[in-house]
């Protein structure tokens, strides 16, 4: 089997969700390996292309549907993630994922309190313009698209992921 550029693309809805519900997808660089141990984003036909869906609330009700292939549920887990977020004359800024539990956050300059956390948001107790380094764990479901042969170098598949309510229509 021959490489191919298989390019995914991850379209995310929330609906019928309260204010905080969000949906966020990545591919999983920690099941994504080559022979080497270094993260892959181009796959072989036949194997499998991992990522990882994170969710707020963890359980969120989801919808996959994909271009092509055939999606399987592989799993759980929780990644460490670091990032500089930016608060702007405000008492509140947005991390990428849905935090379960911050490990560690530190303002660079300018100190702008305690950091409280409510889904993807990071609340500071005083506003102000801040940068502030912060550690946190988000839950994830790993799952994985598999593909048959195709006769294309260069495959794109797009799988969409939307969210509700166990009672939502």
């Amino acid at each position: 089997m021959a490489n191919t550029s298989l390019t995914i693309t991850f379209v995310t809805e929330e609906k019928n969700l309260e204010n905080n519900a969000s949906i966020q997808a990545r591919l999983d660089d920690e099941y994504n390996k080559d022979e080497e141990g270094e993260a892959i984003n181009q796959f072989l036909y036949g194997s499998k292309a991992y990522y990882q869906v994170f969710t707020s609330p963890e359980d969120l009700v989801l919808t996959q549907v994909q271009s092509d292939g055939t999606i399987s549920p592989e799993g759980s887990g929780t990644a460490e993630i670091e990032e500089f977020i930016h608060f702007v004359d405000s008492y509140e800024s947005n991390v990428t994922y849905p935090v379960r539990s911050i490990i560690s956050s530190e303002w660079l300059g300018t100190n702008l309190g305690a950091v409280s956390v409510e889904g993807d948001k990071i609340k500071s107790s005083q506003k102000g313009v801040g940068v502030l380094k912060i550690t946190y764990s988000a839950y994830f479901r790993r799952f994985a698209l598999s593909l048959s042969t195709r006769d294309e170098e260069v495959y794109y598949v797009m799988i969409y992921i939307s969210g509700g309510s166990a009672d939502a229509d």
